[in-house]
């Protein structure tokens, strides 16, 4: 958790800020998205609803539809998400792209070549059902029904869009 304090978070997130001067691209996922939104000047903290897991739909604000990674992705669209902390806080610079009824920051820039997701693009049903899967004492006790999480999970082509356009931005394709 980015809350847990540990000298190499600390490390990264000063690393994170030096590699932000260099403006590279930078695409933070889920645990990188949240470090870049503290290291940035943010706060991230467990989230006061509750963990988020299985596959949902995201919303994207105006903001996205001139965004260099977000413009060719449909308003709405389904990502797959496993988490229990969130950015609580944004920096001061940070646009939101894409929100939730559950997390308000699900993608959001922090410059302009600096993109943190809270979901995770990377991941397919199948790896959504696993964690879901292996979460289900902790939904639980958050009163999620895991059996519901899982009817729920479905492909999320858009996914791939978004890691597609992110190395044509990378120049890796």
């Amino acid at each position: 958790m980015v809350t847990d304090g540990d000298s190499w978070i600390e490390q990264l997130q000063s690393w994170l800020c030096q590699a932000a001067a260099l403006d590279k691209p930078i695409l933070g996922v889920c645990y990188g998205h949240q470090l870049m939104g503290q290291a940035f000047g943010g706060l991230a903290g467990h989230h006061l609803g509750g963990p988020e897991v299985g596959t949902v739909e995201i919303t994207c604000t105006t903001a996205a539809d001139n965004d260099l990674l977000f413009t060719h992705l449909p308003k709405s669209f389904a990502v797959h998400v496993t988490h229990h902390q969130t950015i609580l806080k944004l920096p001061d610079n940070a646009v939101i792209l894409a929100a939730n009824q559950h997390d308000p920051h699900q993608a959001v820039r922090f410059g302009d070549r600096i993109w943190g997701v809270q979901f995770h693009p990377e991941f397919t049903a199948g790896v959504t059902r696993d964690y879901i899967n292996q979460q289900r004492d902790a939904l639980s006790e958050h009163e999620q029904d895991s059996t519901h999480l899982l009817k729920q999970v479905s492909n999320t082509p858009e996914n791939n869009a978004l890691l597609r356009r992110f190395s044509k931005i990378c120049g890796l394709i």
